[in-house]
């Protein structure tokens, strides 16, 4: 076998390389519309947190952050309308919640988004915050033992209906108006 011999030529091609793999890898990473962490980084930084509550009662926040009207938007006006629609939000989601140190934003479906923080000090702060948010309707679960949650998907689907009853209610309330 012939030994590769390190010099400065094959030195920058490997660092060309790596390079190239670093961006493609962003690729997967990070959605390609709004930059946020996507679904899987999501995932494994709710089993951190539901384990570190678990085993250490660190309670965390989960919030869920729905698009309102994302697909009747996309459909009526365009993609690009729509593609507006969400950077516009996650321009609110950062301008809200980049600030804080112990909260990441995800990008976890084509319409919803997710805020996960690793306290749950500032939850009423938190709470006023979601009420400036327009174009989305939001829910938000407070993990410090109060209630009993069996799993990170039960968090994640607690979070879920509380988000439907919410779009519920905010559609009555539209069409009372």
């Amino acid at each position: 076998m012939e030994k590769l011999q390190f010099n400065e030529e094959n030195f920058n091609i490997l660092l060309e390389r790596m390079n190239y793999l670093r961006e493609e890898v962003k690729k997967y990473k990070y959605d390609f519309l709004t930059g946020l962490k996507m679904r899987k980084d999501f995932d494994i930084k709710m089993n951190y947190l539901y384990e570190s509550f678990e085993f250490e009662s660190k309670p965390f926040i989960f919030i869920m952050i729905d698009a309102d009207g994302l697909h009747n938007v996309n459909r009526t006006i365009g993609y690009e309308a729509g593609d507006d629609l969400l950077l516009s939000i996650v321009k609110q989601l950062n301008d809200i919640f980049g600030k804080y140190n112990n909260s990441q934003i995800f990008r976890i479906s084509g319409d919803e988004f997710a805020v996960l923080f690793s306290t749950k000090c500032q939850k009423t702060e938190i709470d006023e915050k979601l009420k400036q948010l327009k174009n989305c309707t939001c829910s938000m679960l407070v993990v410090d033992g109060d209630v009993c949650y069996p799993s990170p998907s039960s968090v994640f689907k607690e979070a879920d209906l509380q988000l439907t009853k919410n779009k519920s209610i905010k559609k009555k309330d539209s069409n009372r108006i």
